[in-house]
């Protein structure tokens, strides 16, 4: 990917891809960052100092951006992460056997579904988008993590 932070140069940067589909470039909650996501690798990259701030986890194959856009959320398949302008707020326990998808936040909570592989549907979930607390979802939460 090319970089071009408003400086007289603009440089590459490459990354190694992970084992999804997903590829997106991201401005990070923080304003300064951005999120690059490389086959489900993500990285957080400062553009301005031409450095790999931190690595995310792999496997990313869904974002989303919630709370006029100062949180954002990530999905790996399983859980979820969601970072806001300091780093990494929370991350969830396991939601899913295989599979999150149609998140969408109201009142102040995420909602999604979760692969349940034993009977083959979608499970309702909710997660608090301040604690990162989880009801519902395919995973039993007796199971371990």
């Amino acid at each position: 990917m090319e970089f071009n932070p408003g400086t007289s140069s603009s440089w590459i940067g490459n990354s190694q891809p992970g084992m999804t589909s997903y590829d997106a470039v991201i401005p990070h909650p923080n304003a300064r960052s951005v999120i690059v996501i490389a086959h489900g690798n993500a990285y957080v990259i400062d553009p301005k100092d031409r450095r790999l701030v931190e690595r995310l986890w792999g496997q990313v194959d869904l974002s989303v951006f919630v709370q006029d856009g100062r949180v954002l959320v990530l999905s790996n398949g399983i859980r979820l992460q969601a970072m806001n302008e300091t780093g990494t707020l929370w991350k969830s326990r396991r939601i899913s056997w295989d599979g999150i998808a149609d998140l969408r936040e109201v009142d102040g909570m995420l909602h999604g579904q979760s692969w349940d592989e034993i009977d083959d549907c979608g499970v309702p979930f909710t997660v608090d988008l301040c604690t990162g607390e989880v009801t519902g979802g395919a995973y039993p939460r007796d199971l371990p993590d």
